[in-house]
């Protein structure tokens, strides 16, 4: 499944160790693009990765994501 360009939900879910409700979530949130191939909603296994680092990079920040 790493070398998928294109995720269904619960693939995402399980690449992220999320929820379905949390998915739809960070997708009507704008944190993580989704597409509709036909009827089927998918997610850029690209988009997973960069909202992980943005994720990390906010906890790696020097106020560790708080307001200062």
């Amino acid at each position: 499944m790493a070398d998928r360009l294109l995720l269904t939900i619960p693939e995402a879910c399980d690449r992220l160790n999320v929820g379905r409700t949390t998915l739809y979530g960070l997708i009507s949130e704008g944190e993580v693009p989704m597409l509709k191939v036909g009827r089927k909603s998918l997610v850029p296994a690209t988009a997973l990765e960069a909202y992980v680092a943005r994720m990390v990079s906010v906890l790696q920040s020097p106020t560790g994501g708080r307001a200062a």
